[in-house]
């Protein structure tokens, strides 16, 4: 199957290329509210298989929930 054949299966429609490439910006500041557990794993289940250089710096999170553990993890 050729490239040409392949590529509008992957393309992504106006909108979601303007949220992802035109329009994203890095944060710059941060929300003192908890975040939802449903939001932590719907953004997990996004990245968990994204591409991570050939497996040779694999996805690595952790979930700081407390004060206490801010500060360990701040150490």
């Amino acid at each position: 199957m050729t490239e040409t054949a392949l590529a509008p299966t992957f393309q992504i429609d106006p909108t979601a290329q303007d949220a992802l490439f035109r329009g994203a910006r890095s944060v710059r500041a941060w929300s003192d509210e908890p975040v939802p557990e449903e939001t932590v794993e719907a953004v997990y289940d996004l990245v968990r298989w994204g591409p991570t250089a050939l497996n040779t710096s694999p996805l690595r999170l952790l979930q700081v929930r407390t004060p206490e553990a801010r500060e360990r993890l701040a150490a």
